[in-house]
Order: structure tokens, then C-alpha cells, then sequence
């Protein structure tokens, strides 16, 4: 159930901005940069997928540990660091998904990405 809320969240917020997923589909570039973007993509959406997993499994073990433990014996230090490590790994793979786009695209691609995101 939980799955299906989350995948009509993330379904329903895709439909109401175009992103820039979106726009790499229908960027008119030759099929040898296309493939090397669909795999930068690929990488993306399991990075995403990771983060948001890792971020469910965390909380859930933070609460697990207070109803278990009590809130005074918890180390949410050592939690914080986790959360953290887990926003490090997805922001790294967004800068290298951005990292791939800037080595593959040229001005003007880019520019007709960013008119496609902004209409």
C-alpha cells in the first residue's frame, strides 16, 4: 500500500512539470549521444531509487530503536551521519548524471533543454 502511495506521489508530480528526464527524450541528437544519456538516466533513476529506500529503511529503524530503547538511548548522531551519506551518494550521482549531459551536449542542445523545461 505504502509502495502505491509513493509511486502515485512521484507519478503526480512528474505530470505537473516537465523535468529534465523529459527533455533529454525528445531532444532531437544524434542516437550515439542518446544511448550514452539513457545510461547516465539509468545510473540516475537507480541512485533515486536507492536514496529513497535507504531513506525508508532509516526511519523505520529510528523508530524501531526509540519504541525500543526510549528516546534517551538512542544515538541520533549516528543516525544524522547515515541520512547524511545516504544525501551524499544522491547528490553525487546528480552531479554526475549533470557531469554527462555537459560532456556530451553542446550550447545549443543544452539551450533547447532548458527552453523545453521552462515552457
Amino acid at each position: 500500500m505504502r509502495f502505491l502511495l509513493v509511486f502515485i506521489c512521484f507519478f503526480g508530480v512528474n505530470l505537473l512539470g516537465k523535468n529534465i528526464e523529459e527533455g533529454l527524450k525528445y531532444l532531437e541528437i544524434p542516437n550515439s549521444k542518446r544511448q550514452i544519456l539513457k545510461e547516465a538516466m539509468r545510473e540516475l533513476y537507480k541512485q533515486r531509487q536507492n536514496y529513497h529506500s535507504n531513506d525508508v529503511i532509516l526511519e523505520y529503524k529510528i523508530l524501531k530503536e526509540i519504541a525500543n530503547k526510549g528516546y534517551g538511548e538512542v544515538n541520533f548522531i549516528e543516525y544524522k551521519q547515515m541520512l547524511e551519506k545516504n544525501n551524499q551518494n544522491y547528490a553525487e550521482a546528480k552531479i554526475n548524471f549533470y557531469r554527462t549531459i555537459g560532456q556530451i551536449l553542446g550550447k545549443e542542445e543544452i539551450t533547447s533543454l532548458m527552453e523545453f523545461i521552462r515552457e
